[in-house]
């Protein structure tokens, strides 16, 4: 071949390079190609289902930390309304306690005074 022969001859385009390619690929290089397809696919759906389930997961955890919010505020409320329930009782029982002395007092100096009177 002389330089006019490689004139004449027809020139590749980028197209005809990729079907060249592709003709040299073997079909047990496609199916290899394939099969592995197959396993990303697999993969990629457990790893999906494995986020869906996490996603589901923090929300179950959002809601019960929500939730245990919610009730130690309740809780807050209800032993601060328990301490000045407390502080009202003791100051009754105080108040009780002066009454029932009071009135002691009150008979025994009934009872004492005559009975001083007589002698």
């Amino acid at each position: 071949m002389d330089g006019d022969d490689f004139s004449r001859a027809p020139l590749l385009t980028k197209q005809d390079v990729r079907y060249n390619t592709f003709n040299h690929v073997s079909k047990d290089e496609i199916k290899d190609i394939h099969e592995q397809m197959i396993a990303v696919n697999e993969i990629t759906q457990i790893v999906s289902n494995l986020v869906y389930q996490q996603g589901e997961q923090l929300n179950t955890i959002q809601a019960n930390v929500s939730e245990s919010s919610q009730l130690t505020e309740k809780a807050v409320v209800e032993l601060k309304q328990a301490n000045e329930s407390h502080k009202k009782q003791r100051s009754l029982t105080g108040c009780l306690v002066l009454v029932v002395v009071s009135v002691s007092i009150a008979i025994a100096l009934v009872i004492a005074i005559p009975l001083i009177i007589v002698k």
